[in-house]
């Protein structure tokens, strides 16, 4: 387990508080990992020397957003019934939480192309 410069149960709470129920079937060592990962990509962008707050946002729109690409809606699935088997599919499934994350990079000046002239 690494160290995080944040309270990662803290981080936890909070995602799961603006999940709207994403996270309720995952356990805290599954998100704890991802909230890892995700750190570990914030780093490795052009977030790596941002103050601590902006570290902390980037790394919880990211782990929000990777928990999300696995999770029904990302699949499409908008309602699943368990009598008769019927699933139906979102035509439109977006990731908000990778937007939350794009939309940070851009306020602070980055975006998906950055070029440094000179």
């Amino acid at each position: 387990m690494m160290t995080l410069p944040f309270d990662e149960a803290n981080m936890v709470t909070l995602m799961k508080d603006v999940s709207n129920g994403m996270l309720d079937n995952l356990s805290d060592p599954s998100i704890n990992q991802t909230i890892e990962d995700a750190y570990l990509v914030v780093m490795h962008s052009n977030l790596a020397g941002a103050d601590s707050d902006t570290i902390t946002l980037a790394t919880r729109y990211k782990a929000l957003s990777l928990l999300w690409m696995s999770s029904d809606v990302a699949s499409g699935v908008s309602s699943d019934k368990a009598g008769r088997l019927e699933t139906d599919y979102s035509e439109n499934a977006t990731n908000p939480w990778e937007e939350a994350y794009q939309n940070l990079l851009a306020s602070l000046g980055f975006g998906k192309w950055v070029m440094k002239l000179g």
